[in-house]
């Protein structure tokens, strides 16, 4: 596991080269304002470099990321109301 930071357009960058130097074979992308406000560039990136990532929320996914490891409220609140129907 590699731990990386960017604060700015500069450092994704960076983050990204030094994410393939070291032959990362997938992204975990954790809840960050930054990353939110860059979240085309970090799916274009992640698509371009063919490395799979998981994002922290669904959106990431409808907006053409790969997963997202975070189930959303109302399909979790569907999914309970269904298990109490089943019992």
């Amino acid at each position: 596991m590699l731990v990386v930071d960017a604060t700015d357009d500069a450092e994704l960058d960076l983050a990204f080269e030094k994410l393939i130097r070291q032959g990362i074979g997938a992204l975990v992308v954790e809840s960050d304002p930054f990353f939110l406000s860059r979240r085309d560039k970090l799916i274009s990136m992640s698509e371009h470099h063919a490395m799979p990532a998981i994002y922290d929320r669904p959106e990431w996914v409808f907006a053409g990321g790969l997963m997202s490891g975070i189930v959303p409220i109302d399909v979790e609140l569907e999914g309970a109301a269904l298990l109490a129907l089943s019992r």
